[in-house]
């Protein structure tokens, strides 16, 4: 069985039902026909547009056009829609098809230091727009990076002992994060140690050991999105790994020492939230909200005597990290008394077992405790892009075609992703 497309002036074309790629272009072609036509009727006085054969959409008319079979489709007129756009044609794409949706952790803000010297896809091509040189070639830069990797590595093993290390998976190269950590006077070193302690427990990644007899300390992360596998895959390299989770323990690693947490309550992440929170209970026995997300919610839930230094500083480094193309979060944290806890508990509860506007129960129960929060940091990733984009965007640029790419990222990152784009045009 087959459609028959027939136009006022092209030849019919057959499209059977048996060929999926085909109707992709019969469902364009019948669209555009129909806003056509569907402008036009619903425009003031021309209603009489059901007796115009040039704007008419017919099925089965075999009087008239008695040569064609009942399982066509006859198609009239010109569209206008062709004719106003036949030099100005827009394409419209999502971000996530450009890249290769592969993060890479490469830079962090913690107690309002930044740290990481990857240069993003997005710097680069800024640097090309503006006829800038300090940057170096892609070669240079990554055999300059593969030194600073190995100087921190080597740093990060006199310190500690990290069995869970992926050398050829670290994207976060710092030097200067490694010397911290391993100067045990650094007043900077507790908050390193607060941030990515946060990172390696609030998530609900999947942890798992391919091969736990030949290699029993090479852990893998699955995780519902690319996101969340990269922040855990980043603590583990730095000395912070995610071992197993139950229903009783969350077990991780700081610097080489095992730590076992109880898990209490996992408030899931969506795109309304934007944000996702973890409580546990420590090994000393406190009660703490973990809390990460855009920081535009993250700010909003500070608390009001927050130190208002990190808060800029932290906000600066945000603003940079977007500027460089990469998709950023903040990492907040909050302690809870134990009777707080134990009633925001109970009021949760009735909201999960609520029959009516369930799900407006439960985001207002969320509010109640995912507030009064502090700062420990924020993530900044990069999703580079896929093979052959730059030279892709090219032809179609060259074409006369205007790309519009749509993405959920801020408003900044999307913009220097955008000129990145530009520069290789």
């Amino acid at each position: 069985m087959a459609w028959r497309c027939h136009t006022a002036d092209t030849s019919p074309q057959v499209l059977p039902h048996s060929i999926p790629e085909h109707r992709p272009y019969f469902t364009l072609h019948l669209n555009r026909n129909c806003q056509n036509y569907s402008s036009v009727f619903h425009k003031p006085g021309y209603r009489h547009v059901l007796q115009d054969p040039r704007c008419a959409l017919r099925s089965q008319d075999l009087e008239h056009f008695g040569r064609l079979g009942p399982d066509s489709l006859h198609i009239f007129g010109q569209n206008r829609l062709d004719r106003t756009t036949s030099r100005t044609r827009i394409a419209d794409i999502a971000l996530g098809t450009l890249t290769q949706n592969i993060m890479e952790f490469q830079r962090c803000s913690i107690n309002g230091i930044s740290y990481g010297e990857g240069v993003t896809e997005a710097m680069r091509g800024a640097a090309l727009r503006q006829g800038r040189s300090d940057y170096l070639s892609p070669q240079e830069q990554d055999h300059q990076l593969q030194q600073m990797k190995a100087d921190m590595i080597h740093t990060l093993n006199g310190a500690f002992r990290n069995r869970y290390l992926q050398p050829g998976k670290l994207t976060l190269v710092s030097p200067r994060l490694a010397d911290e950590i391993a100067t045990r006077t650094s007043l900077q070193r507790d908050h390193i140690i607060d941030f990515f302690r946060a990172m390696a427990i609030c998530h609900t990644v999947i942890a798992e050991k391919p091969d736990h007899i030949e290699r029993p300390f090479d852990i893998e992360y699955k995780a519902e999105s690319p996101d969340e596998a990269a922040l855990a895959g980043a603590a583990r390299d730095v000395g912070f790994p995610f071992l197993a989770r139950s229903l009783s323990t969350v077990e991780i690693e700081v610097l080489g020492t095992a730590e076992r947490y109880t898990p209490l309550k996992v408030l899931e992440f969506n795109s309304t939230r934007k944000r996702m929170s973890v409580i546990v209970r420590t090994p000393e026995g406190k009660i703490v909200l973990y809390c990460k997300g855009a920081d535009s919610v993250i700010y909003e839930r500070l608390a009001a005597n927050h130190d208002p230094d990190i808060r800029e500083a932290t906000s600066r480094d945000l603003e940079s990290f977007a500027n460089g193309g990469l998709r950023t979060l903040c990492v907040a944290r909050r302690y809870l008394d134990e009777q707080d806890y134990l009633d925001w508990s109970a009021a949760y509860d009735l909201a999960t077992a609520a029959m009516q506007d369930r799900e407006e129960e439960i985001e207002k129960a969320c509010n109640l405790v995912e507030k009064h929060l502090t700062i420990l940091g924020a993530t900044a990733l990069e999703d580079k892009l896929q093979e052959g984009v730059p030279e892709t965007i090219e032809l179609l640029h060259g074409a006369g075609i205007k790309l519009w790419v749509l993405t959920g990222d801020k408003i900044q990152t999307a913009i220097e992703i955008g000129m990145a784009f530009c520069a290789f045009v």
